[in-house]
């Protein structure tokens, strides 16, 4: 069961004032002028206020599919947010979207939107309600979502890394796969595995052996013709064939078998990569999963070509991959925008970078325009501890910097600390923020503590929050489940405005979730909570979503859902949102995608949707079946009152490898692509763009 909640609370810093500032459009005009101190404050948390000056309220929208993901480490849960100002337009392109979550893996950690929107996803191979947080420059909301499937026995803690060496190791940046041949092994923990041939699906996280398998681990030894193994859950089958073919399945931790695999006959057979036009070709590769990919000794080849060798070099798992692991686009529109790295060292407990940065005028995200020099390293501490420090503009007065580490202390507690300084401009004051994320799994219970603290021009502002929810219990036999949390804040702001303490609880209800048909089922939950604030006094709030969602088989689904919130007390008397929203997503395969998203808000009568389909057009097809030709339609529409506007764009793109060279065309020239909007309110009607390859 998914459960989204917008939790209005009088507390201090950025949270009290978002909450406020998204209720100013009501309020008489004396009011909004008495926020001006408190929309000043939001300056000190977010990036934006720092560049422009002024404050912008953000509204949250969330949705998670599918609902009940399986605990697999295999199947992810997509999480979409939509992130709107006060008047439901999407924010900017390039706001950044953090995301921590009490269970599983996220990728990524950190988005940045684009058409407002900003997407990760959760995978875990554990069973076992997440709590995922999302966290927009203050503002705070949250999703649960609910791992089924608890394996019989629980699986050894993952090993942190893949190593895989060989006489020759490739990497088929096509496929996506690793390829080693010759004496070729792979290294996970303490688990070896040897082979004539061996495979690693990077994305699946399914390693493949072929030919005189030998796996060796906690002293003992297993031997046959073919093996395959999943990083994710340790476990693995080897097939020996003697008078009839043996079927072994297998845990890492010591060889001990373990119950028949779920291994299909194409996990054990090699993947064609023989089409691949891009390869990597190094002497060993270290795959993290959900991270990066590191080569020693790396070749670069595009066709038959070798464009450049290097000691040493990175590709991402996250984010914007890419084969040259740089962020490069270029538009007619918005002109070019990259990132060349040169990696000076790494190894299974280090990466370090440098980075010739270009940004175009006009360009959103971290730093300034044009040309500067950056420094990057990412570092292991521990199998448990790691981290990621980003120096920017190091030769210049304006440089700025970020720290983002990550501690998991058990599999039930973990903690995640990041550290900014903003400096774009000598002539504005350099902002410094940090935050601090712990969760620990009690039994029967979920804690979590966030601080908050930000600091510019002089003064402070800080806020510290505690959280406890604990797991959902029936109410006799009625097929209704209830929660209870509990939160504590406190905190200290500018001006005095809104700082002090809050105390809060509330109590959840969640009926059994009721199967219309085979294939549509509906749910309900309800939540009130309740607030005291030093400043600002008593506040209720309850909240209501309907939720029906179908299942669209093999091409996908689709869920319409129904929100309600009504406030009382607080800084103001009453206050109420309903809105209305459908999220669907379709494909067949790698021939062509669809997803849509529309929200109405009935109380505001504001209305926005989006779309896109991409399409690949049956032009040159490759070995594999798949063309290197793709249609790609998007487009948005909203309305508020009598202002509307809608923005289109059409694209045809090509595939070069892992890029993607596209000719776009939209009608009114305000349409834009990407992470960075390239073309986004510039008025072209055509332009070309150049980027990581997307569907």
């Amino acid at each position: 069961m998914t459960r989204a909640r917008l939790t209005v609370s009088c507390r201090a810093g950025a949270h009290l004032v978002a909450a406020c500032v998204r209720l100013l459009p009501r309020a008489p005009r004396s009011a909004a002028a008495a926020a001006g101190p408190a929309l000043a404050m939001v300056a000190f948390i977010s990036l934006a206020a720092v560049q422009t000056a002024v404050a912008v309220p953000y509204a949250l929208q969330v949705q998670a599919q599918p609902q009940r993901p399986r605990a697999d480490g295999v199947e992810p849960c997509a999480i979409t947010v939509r992130v709107t100002d006060p008047l439901g337009a999407p924010v900017r392109d390039g706001t950044q979207v953090t995301f921590v979550a009490t269970l599983g893996t996220l990728d990524p950690q950190t988005a940045l939107t684009a058409g407002g929107i900003a997407r990760t996803e959760l995978k875990s191979i554990t069973a076992g309600r997440a709590e995922v947080s999302i966290l927009v420059e203050g503002q705070r909301d949250k999703i649960i979502i609910e791992f089924v499937g608890v394996p019989a026995k629980p699986p050894p803690k993952p090993a942190p890394m893949v190593k895989i060496v060989g006489k020759y190791v490739a990497y088929s940046a096509d496929y996506d796969c690793i390829t080693a041949t010759d004496d070729a092994q792979a290294q996970h923990g303490a688990l070896k595995i040897e082979a004539g041939n061996l495979q690693y699906e990077v994305a699946r996280g399914v390693l493949k052996a072929q030919h005189s398998v030998r796996i060796t681990g906690g002293g003992a030894t297993l031997e046959g013709e073919r093996a395959c193994y999943r990083v994710a859950t340790c476990e693995g089958v080897l097939l020996r064939a003697q008078d009839a073919v043996e079927r072994i399945a297998f845990r890492a931790d010591d060889l001990r078998a373990s119950a028949p695999g779920a291994a299909q006959a194409s996990d054990f057979l090699p993947t064609d990569t023989s089409s691949t036009n891009t390869w990597v070709v190094a002497r060993e590769a270290i795959v993290f999963p959900n991270e990066r990919i590191q080569f020693a000794n790396a070749r670069l080849y595009v066709g038959n070509r070798r464009i450049f060798s290097l000691p040493h070099y990175v590709t991402p798992l996250i984010g914007q991959r890419s084969l040259l692991n740089q962020v490069f686009s270029v538009s007619s529109g918005g002109g070019v925008n990259l990132d060349l790295p040169f990696y000076y060292h790494a190894n299974e407990s280090h990466a370090g970078s440098l980075h010739l940065i270009r940004r175009a005028a006009g360009s959103y995200g971290y730093g300034r325009t044009g040309w500067s020099l950056g420094l990057e390293e990412q570092y292991r501490l521990s199998n448990s501890s790691r981290g990621k420090l980003a120096v920017d503009d190091l030769t210049d007065s304006t440089r700025s910097f970020r720290l983002d580490h990550q501690i998991e202390f058990s599999p039930r507690s973990r903690v995640n600390m990041g550290l900014n300084y903003y400096r774009w401009d000598s002539s504005y004051p350099a902002a410094l923020t940090g935050r601090a994320f712990y969760t620990q799994r009690l039994r029967g219970a979920d804690l979590s503590v966030i601080g908050l603290t930000s600091a510019i021009g002089g003064t402070t502002s800080w806020s510290l929050d505690g959280n406890t929810r604990w797991t959902p219990k029936p109410i006799f036999r009625t097929g209704i489940n209830y929660d209870l949390s509990a939160n504590l804040g406190y905190g200290s702001s500018q001006y005095g405005y809104g700082g002090g303490l809050c105390l809060g609880g509330g109590v959840g209800l969640t009926p059994r979730e009721w199967n219309v048909t085979r294939s549509t089922a509906a749910s309900l939950d309800l939540a009130q909570q309740f607030t005291w604030a030093q400043i600002g006094g008593p506040c209720t709030t309850f909240d209501a979503r309907a939720m029906l969602r179908q299942s669209l088989g093999v091409l996908g689904a689709a869920t319409l859902s129904y929100d309600y919130t009504l406030s009382r007390g607080g800084y103001y008397a009453t206050y109420g949102r309903e809105q209305l929203s459908l999220n669907a997503y379709l494909n067949q395969g790698m021939v062509w995608r669809a997803s849509g998203f529309a929200s109405y808000s009935l109380d505001l009568n504001s209305l926005f949707a989006s779309g896109n389909v991409s399409y690949r057009l049956p032009l040159q097809m490759n070995g594999s079946g798949q063309s290197p030709w793709r249609l790609d339609l998007r487009g948005s529409y909203t309305a508020f009152g009598v202002a509307k506007s809608m923005s289109s764009r059409i694209a045809i793109g090509r595939a070069l490898g892992r890029y993607e060279a596209l000719v776009c065309f939209s009608p009114n020239g305000s349409y834009g692509y990407g992470s960075y909007g390239y073309g986004y309110g510039r008025g072209k009607t055509f332009w070309v763009e150049f980027a990581p390859l997307g569907f």
